[in-house]
């Protein structure tokens, strides 16, 4: 479990593009440098209970788990444009 943690830790690292890793709720529970790089403490804010979420730049509003092609694909099997 722990080399698998690693290798996923140094694959998000070196990725040049974000990612970010959500749960059901729409929380980020995982966010690459990348990701922090291009979103930004506007969009990935830590919660109380430590998980992350997402808000959009222009309203500030929470991001819902509807707007998240990773969601759309977990739970409607919908696949990214």
């Amino acid at each position: 479990m722990r080399e698998s943690q690693q290798l996923l830790h140094m694959v998000l690292t070196t990725l040049p593009v974000g990612v970010a890793v959500i749960d059901r709720a729409a929380d980020i529970i995982l966010a690459n440098p990348a990701s922090k790089r291009i979103w930004g403490d506007i969009i990935v804010r830590a919660a109380n209970d430590g998980t992350v979420q997402g808000f959009w730049h222009d309203s500030g509003k929470r991001i819902d788990p509807e707007s998240w092609a990773s969601a759309r694909a977990l739970f409607q099997g919908a696949r990214p444009a």
